[in-house]
């Protein structure tokens, strides 16, 4: 019988991150011998009796049919005993008996960022989390992350558009695609040569339990973990604290203070748990001499919809400075030189406010005694037009 089958008949039987799977793995050598293993020699190997392994079903004909579908899909199953098992995850507890995966598995002795978020990312998480995730991978490392809606997923394309395959693991079977708006993502990892990861069985649906055994599946398989926004109740910070668990690295990226999104990362600065970065270079002089990688020193490197957009911008930059005789970094005073209002009173009024500093949406709000979601839609349309621009900590300055 392959062995194989006696692996998900285990998988089945145990459940993914059980207790009871883990001191089993550690006792036995191969699933064929928990298969065959008797009452007495299971209790021998201080599996306590409260384990489904005493009084689970034998038949292994479903088992043996879905090792035949999994290999039609292009479905992996990769068990804690063959040899192509991440070493990583074997010192993590508890282990994963069983890894169900589509495409590869990260290199061995490749450095691994595991790069987490919020999903009620803000424009400042998304685009942090793309250009440090863009600015590793080009580094050559290998971005891992969740896939999840938010952070995530612009974390694994910027890891994609810096050419290094990146991994996803997920809280749900490797086949199901969880959120669905993240599918052209799941499909450029396949295409890159990334993988798929999870150790749910393919086709489970995205159970809420499954998320945090996820999380410390993501915390294994890396050499650290980059948070790059999570208000207070994230479950990034799960994954984080899975990684101080297991003696790995964590880094985060500072927020604004007035962001509840960047609640939780800050704290873990506060707290001591993490390394407060501004950029890739932060993250790579931890493992200078460990692992073959080339720093970039790109650090503007913009997302994809931002390239026409910045040219564009430069564009109106250059046309206001040859109208104005000056170059605004030689301006004293930018107030004088400003171009025509906008003809919006609610929009020049915000203009006004950051004609003298830079200054946070929150405040431009309270200052301006204009509404926050309707602040927030303004400054998405004040960037567009080329008159303002984000800062670190989701502040905004006026360009022009």
């Amino acid at each position: 019988m392959n062995e194989k089958v006696y692996a998900l008949w285990f998988a089945s039987v145990c459940g993914a991150g059980s207790a009871a799977a883990d001191k089993a793995v550690t006792v036995f050598s191969s699933f064929k011998e928990i298969y065959e293993a008797p009452a007495e020699k299971l209790k021998e190997a201080g599996i306590s009796e409260r384990s489904p392994l005493y009084s689970a079903d034998k038949d292994l004909t479903s088992f043996e049919n879905a090792v035949i579908s999994y290999a039609e899909k292009d479905i992996k199953i990769v068990s804690c005993f063959d040899a192509d098992f991440p070493s990583r995850l074997k010192n993590i507890r508890p282990a994963p008996a069983v890894l169900f995966v589509k495409g590869n598995l990260p290199r061995e002795n490749s450095l691994s960022i595991a790069a987490v978020g919020t999903r009620k990312s803000t424009r400042y998480g998304e685009k942090v989390s793309y250009k440090i995730c863009r600015l590793l991978s080009e580094s050559g490392v290998t971005v891992i992350s969740g896939m999840a809606k938010g952070n995530d997923g612009f974390a694994l394309m910027g890891a994609l558009d810096g050419g290094v395959p990146p991994f996803a693991v997920l809280g749900t079977g490797v086949d199901v695609v969880y959120p669905k708006e993240n599918k052209d993502i799941y499909d450029a990892i396949l295409a890159a040569g990334g993988g798929i990861i999870s150790e749910c069985f393919p086709g489970a649906a995205p159970f809420p339990a499954n998320f945090p055994k996820r999380n410390r599946i993501m915390a294994g398989l890396a050499n650290g973990v980059l948070v790059t926004e999570a208000p207070k109740s994230s479950g990034a910070l799960i994954t984080a604290h899975y990684a101080l668990e297991y003696g790995k690295d964590v880094f985060a990226v500072p927020g604004s203070l007035f962001s509840r999104e960047s609640d939780g990362v800050n704290m873990l600065i506060r707290d001591g748990k993490a390394k407060p970065v501004l950029n890739h270079l932060d993250i790579l002089e931890e493992y200078s001499g460990l692992f073959d990688f080339v720093p970039t020193e790109n650090k503007d490197a913009p997302a994809p919809a931002e390239r026409e957009e910045k040219k564009e911008k430069k564009k109106k930059k250059a046309a206001f400075e040859a109208k104005a005789g000056t170059k605004k970094e030689d301006l004293c005073d930018p107030a004088p030189f400003l171009p025509p209002e906008t003809g919006d009173e609610k929009s020049d009024r915000v203009l006004s406010l950051l004609a003298s500093r830079p200054m946070h949406p929150s405040e431009i709000a309270e200052l301006s005694g204009i509404p926050a979601p309707e602040i927030s839609a303004m400054m998405t349309v004040l960037e567009l037009d080329g008159r303002i621009a984000p800062e670190a900590g989701g502040y905004f300055k006026r360009l022009v």
